[in-house]
């Protein structure tokens, strides 16, 4: 299905917006972002554009040129039969030359031009109807020659306005480019920020696992150490008691009690954690 481009906007950039929202249903431009999609799609867009403008200024050339060919032949027919009587040319004449040219002649009969032959023998410019119509001629062609060269200007602003236009349209898609580009590059920036930060994070973790590690230990080794030192302490003290009982024990022949009883904890074992190493993430950023 042929896309139909609107050629209606003050430029080929604005109706290249216009139609990327029309097909996508959304602006090219947010805020002064630029949809990635629009560089992409305004270069083919663009040229579409530029070949209806270049088709529409040759059919408009066309149509001018066959308007102005027959405008030359309605004001010279009238002009040409008013100026023959001044110089001896008669309507046979005129009919003879256009025969002899092997075309039939595109001036009419002076017998049909009113005035033409008033004076006997075509009596010259000075008749007053071959003066109206020397002098209509005269104006016509003047009109004529001025609705030429506003046509040729018409034609020279069209060509410079598209021109304009599309130069215009080049230097938006550059900007576009270039700020789409801009956007790569902080995006690719960002994820690259965004992985150093995550290994940051895990050593940061592991030693933090390692620190509460190390002052668990700390505090198991204090704590088993102290009460060791109590169970010695308080083992001796049994024993010096014991010591004394077991010598009335022997008056009365009897057997001794253990001077100690205490038994020591089992020495301190702590496994140290094992951290599962960091995985670097392998995406491409680009």
């Amino acid at each position: 299905m042929a896309i139909s481009y609107s050629n209606q906007g003050s430029s080929l950039a604005q109706r290249v917006s216009a139609q990327f929202e029309k097909e996508f249903g959304r602006p090219a431009n947010v805020g002064g972002v630029i949809d990635p999609q629009f560089a992409a799609w305004s270069s083919g867009a663009m040229a579409k554009l530029q070949a209806d403008d270049k088709a529409a200024l040759q059919r408009s050339q066309r149509n001018m040129n066959r308007v102005r060919n027959v405008a030359y032949a309605a004001v010279a027919a009238p002009f040409a039969a008013a100026a023959a009587p001044a110089f001896g040319i008669g309507a046979g004449s005129t009919a003879n030359a256009g025969t002899a040219a092997g075309s039939s002649s595109l001036l009419p009969s002076s017998s049909l031009i009113p005035g033409a032959l008033a004076t006997p023998g075509g009596a010259g410019i000075m008749n007053p109807g071959n003066a109206y119509f020397a002098s209509e001629g005269l104006k016509a062609a003047s009109n004529l020659y001025g609705s030429k060269k506003g046509a040729d200007a018409a034609n020279k602003s069209a060509r410079l306005q598209t021109a304009a236009a599309t130069e215009a349209a080049r230097i938006q898609a550059d900007s576009s480019q270039q700020q789409l580009e801009y956007l790569k590059r902080q995006s690719e920036l960002d994820r690259l920020s965004a992985r150093y930060a995550n290994r940051q994070n895990y050593g940061l973790n592991a030693a933090n696992e390692m620190n509460a590690f190390n002052r668990y230990g700390d505090s198991a080794y204090n704590t088993r150490a102290s009460e060791l030192s109590q169970g010695r302490t308080q083992d001796r003290m049994y024993g010096a008691r014991q010591n004394n009982l077991n010598y009335m024990r022997a008056l009365m022949n009897m057997p001794d009690n253990p001077l100690s009883v205490y038994v020591e904890p089992d020495l301190l074992q702590l496994t140290r954690p094992t951290l599962p190493d960091y995985v670097d993430d392998t995406t491409p950023t680009e």
